[in-house]
């Protein structure tokens, strides 16, 4: 499966937190990751200095995926869609979503919630971290331990 990540799964991975280190050093493994290019200005917003340079590493040889004028489009059809069916989607979660339904991937996110209208498949991170775990993989990733990000106030909510 063609997987592409959300924000806050990156964030994790980054600090350490909860499953998200270990899957996605299984997805890095298993190749064909991309990412929104919406996803690095977040990012840039959302972590300290380090953080950032730690998360640029963890994305190198990862498919960084344009915002063209497109998936531009149906991010906001899809953000009226869900304006015009009552609920409340964060603009970058819909630019998000479009991207992985215009390039035929699955996004991987720790919240299905945030896109209760997507037009690609959801993944849930947990669903990928209760896969076996390969050798060498058990304790990668540690509980929340309520490391702050700048302009996000953290790494938002703790996975349900």
């Amino acid at each position: 499966m063609r997987y592409l990540l959300d924000t806050v799964v990156l964030i994790w991975a980054v600090r350490g937190l909860h499953e998200a280190p270990r899957v996605l050093r299984r997805l890095r493994e298993r190749g064909d990751l991309a990412v929104a290019s919406i996803t690095i200005l977040e990012l840039r917003r959302a972590l300290l200095p380090e953080e950032f340079r730690r998360a640029e590493e963890e994305l190198e040889g990862v498919e960084v995926l344009p915002l063209d004028a497109a998936t531009a489009r149906a991010a906001g059809d899809y953000l009226v869609r869900c304006f015009d069916e009552g609920y409340r989607t964060d603009f970058f979660a819909g630019i998000i979503q479009a991207t992985a339904a215009r390039a035929g991937r699955a996004l991987v996110t720790y919240g299905p919630h945030q896109y209760p209208l997507a037009d690609c498949e959801i993944v849930p991170l947990r669903e990928l971290a209760e896969e076996p775990a390969a050798a060498g993989e058990a304790g990668a990733g540690r509980e929340a331990t309520g490391a702050e990000g700048r302009a996000t106030g953290g790494a938002g909510p703790s996975p349900p």
